[in-house]
């Protein structure tokens, strides 16, 4: 349901700059009558220069294979040769990934999203980005709460295997993510990089 004063082409960064913005209200009321699901991809989340944390990452592994045209997705970075010579293969692309969240604790939510889940009207987060970014954060803010975690299987065998996906019983109004297509993980295909995940 829309509020009357939301007006599409805001972003939520233009709706959060303003304390007294009478939209930034109207979004207030619409998520206390559950009529507002967040659903936040790698656009946002985290500050800096470009806040596109997936498109950084292409950028930093561009660099390391010498690679002088940044590719503009995942997938031309995997069928890159200087890629594939420098990395052993398109398939490192997944605990490369997975490493590079695991050793980065600079990584860090953006003041948007920060400002938005910290009303804390919203324990539920859904997420295009496989990056653990919001998740972080989601347990400083829900201090004291575990945090579920769910992540849908990107390919038919992480789906047979996966014991992360939500099920009837479970308690969406707890503290929790869905990443809408899967986790960073070692498992080479256990996320969604290329358009070859999702067929």
């Amino acid at each position: 349901k829309k509020a009357d004063h939301i007006d599409h082409d805001y972003s939520f960064a233009d709706l959060l700059s303003q304390d007294n913005d009478p939209r930034w209200s109207d979004l207030i009321e619409q998520i206390k009558e559950s009529n507002v699901v967040p659903v936040i991809g790698a656009e946002c989340l985290v500050n800096g220069q470009d806040n596109n944390l997936h498109r950084r990452i292409m950028r930093l592994l561009a660099q390391e294979s010498d690679i002088r045209q940044i590719p503009q997705t995942f997938s031309e970075l995997a069928a890159d040769p200087l890629f594939k010579a420098k990395f052993k293969g398109s398939s490192y692309l997944y605990p490369i990934i997975y490493r590079i969240f695991e050793t980065n604790d600079r990584l860090e939510a953006t003041d948007t999203i920060k400002r938005l889940l910290g009303t804390r009207m919203f324990p539920f987060v859904l997420t295009t980005s496989f990056a653990n970014v919001i998740e972080k954060y989601q347990i400083k803010i829900w201090e004291g709460n575990n945090i579920d975690v769910y992540s849908f299987g990107v390919n038919k065998e992480s789906r047979r295997r996966s014991s992360f996906d939500v099920s009837e019983g479970d308690d969406l109004q707890r503290p929790g993510i869905y990443y809408l297509f899967g986790k960073e993980s070692e498992r080479p295909e256990s996320f969604a990089v290329t358009e070859e995940n999702l067929e």
